[in-house]
């Protein structure tokens, strides 16, 4: 009895450790936070898991250990999204935190471990965690890939800088010269700042608006209408619109922050309210007046907008700028720093 006790004892500890890890954030931190225990309604996510933990409590020390790897993206990611998210305002500051707490934990572990899997294999298990903790909401949900890539846009790039920055760890695991290490540590830090801050924002610019740096060239002729029901097309010159569907406070006061620094020069400023039924209309015309704007409304209607050049995935306000009939800028409302920088670069006399 003893000797069957000693023989099954080191798999009871490890699938009761997996699930630890499994449920911690969904049942145990969301109820110590009092947030919702989620773990039911996503059961097509963690069934899986909990099955493949199973199967790997009766398999040998190194599939167990590359199998437990496999989770802990899941279990880290939930985590942090409910501990360190709310922590900061900017998501470059929390796509650097991340990236270096994989990599802190990918190393501790290899450092544990380093005798019953190779870097690479570990590499492999946290990547293929990853990967399944990315794509699996596209089969739990049923989503198209339109609809999957508008919804899962904000955690591309910060998955992508992830992803990278796991490799850039394996291969500091894998360096034996102490001088090479620090080098690579180095590497990997300066590496979660660049990820972080520049490709992280690049990357999510060129997947919402179909440019990286804002800069684009489409000709395109569309019909704005004016709060009077009439109708126009574009007018010539330099003429920039915020396009949105409603009117958010601080976003119409910034992008008139950004009218007022051109004030003189030969652009216009505009709003061009997406209009989604018929009565939506009068509802930003009278927002429009309550906030005393003192720029020219138009409206769009929804269907031509995203049939049209103008069309993004951001689901949310944006700014774009026309150069006659041409499409020259299309990018993020808030803030409204690049467009200004683009405006003062394409104004230069």
């Amino acid at each position: 009895m003893r000797q069957t006790l000693q023989h099954y004892k080191p798999r009871i500890i490890y699938l009761a450790a997996y699930t630890l890890c499994l449920i911690f954030a969904p049942v145990i931190l969301g109820g110590l936070l009092r947030h919702d225990i989620f773990l039911w309604r996503q059961w097509w996510f963690y069934l899986p898991l909990f099955i493949l933990g199973i199967i790997g409590s009766l398999c040998k020390a190194k599939a167990r250990n590359l199998i437990f790897l496999f989770q802990m993206p899941a279990a880290l990611y939930s985590t942090f999204g409910m501990t360190l998210f709310w922590l900061f305002t900017d998501y470059s500051h929390y796509t650097v935190t991340v990236m270096l707490l994989y990599c802190v934990f990918f190393v501790l572990w290899h450092t544990r471990f380093h005798s019953i899997v190779s870097p690479w294999q570990m590499a492999g298990a946290f990547l293929g965690g990853m990967l399944y903790l990315f794509f699996c909401p596209k089969l739990g949900y049923g989503y198209d890939w339109h609809t999957f890539i508008r919804i899962a846009e904000p955690d591309i790039p910060a998955h992508i800088v992830c992803l990278s920055g796991i490799l850039l760890a394996t291969l500091l695991c894998q360096t034996r010269h102490k001088a090479a290490r620090a080098g690579m540590t180095v590497v990997v830090c300066a590496y979660a700042f660049i990820g972080g801050f520049h490709l992280a924002p690049t990357l999510s610019h060129l997947i919402r608006y179909g440019t990286a740096t804002g800069r684009m060239e489409k000709q395109t002729t569309f019909v704005i209408r004016h709060p009077d029901s009439t109708v126009s097309s574009a007018p010539e010159g330099y003429h920039a619109y915020l396009v949105t569907d409603y009117f958010d406070i601080w976003k119409i006061k910034k992008y008139e922050g950004l009218a007022a620094m051109f004030r003189g020069r030969p652009v216009r400023f505009s709003i061009l309210a997406v209009q989604r039924h018929p009565r939506q209309a009068e509802n930003l015309v009278s927002q429009y007046q309550t906030l005393h704007v003192r720029m020219p409304l138009y409206f769009i209607r929804a269907e031509q907008l995203e049939t049209s050049p103008l069309a993004t995935r951001s689901g949310d306000s944006f700014i774009c700028i026309f150069k006659n009939d041409t499409l020259i800028f299309n990018g993020e409302s808030d803030p409204t720093s690049r467009a200004a920088r683009f405006l003062s670069k394409e104004l230069q006399p």
